[in-house]
């Protein structure tokens, strides 16, 4: 569906000579980042308004998007696979949040952080097949995905002795998943 709609698009703008027909294929791909980062925002969105958990996804996914930006992870097949795996993940985020007693946030908190500090130690950053890296670049980027990764923890500390524990396992959470979906990436590479 994404890859049809940018390809219509990228097709309209040649026709209309708003781009030349040689970078067609240039935009065609673009357009196809920007709808799927569109079409996501509007699922966590209409998710999060749904069960009244819009601070909660927010402080996750604003975590989530920073380290996975740094440190990669796993990479669905399409678009459309991408919507349905945020939409799972985000959905399971909020059940959690919705059912899971106060009681239990700071000990979930601590192994989500020590798991997600030794994943991003190990693995960050990881390099998809389709998006290489450059050496200097993978140095860079490990970097700050391990600074994300500890100041990260601090803050989840920060709140941990604040009592803000909703927002500190939203932190840790957020942690969780963009270091679980780097450990999928591995065993993945490590199957093929």
């Amino acid at each position: 569906m994404i890859a049809r709609l940018s390809k219509k698009m990228a097709s309209f703008f040649v026709s209309n000579e708003v781009i030349k027909s040689e970078d067609e294929e240039v935009y065609e791909y673009g357009l196809q980042l920007l709808l799927s980062t569109v079409f996501n925002g509007i699922i966590a969105l209409i998710l999060a308004i749904i069960s009244g958990t819009v601070l909660q996804c927010v402080c996750y996914l604003v975590v989530f998007v920073l380290l996975r930006k740094s440190a990669g992870g796993f990479h669905a097949k399409t678009h459309f696979g991408c919507c349905c795996i945020l939409a799972i993940v985000l959905s399971l985020f909020i059940m959690f949040i919705k059912f899971v007693p106060n009681e239990a946030y700071g000990i979930v908190s601590a192994i989500a952080v020590a798991f997600s500090v030794v994943i991003i130690l190990m693995f960050a950053p990881l390099e998809h097949e389709n998006k290489p890296i450059s050496d200097r670049n993978k140095i860079r980027l490990r970097k700050i995905s391990i600074i994300y990764a500890f100041l990260f923890a601090l803050i989840v500390f920060g709140f941990f002795i604040a009592k803000l524990k909703t927002i500190m396992v939203c932190i840790a959470l957020g942690m969780f998943t963009a270091s679980g979906s780097m450990l999928v990436a591995v065993i993945e590479k490590k199957i093929k």
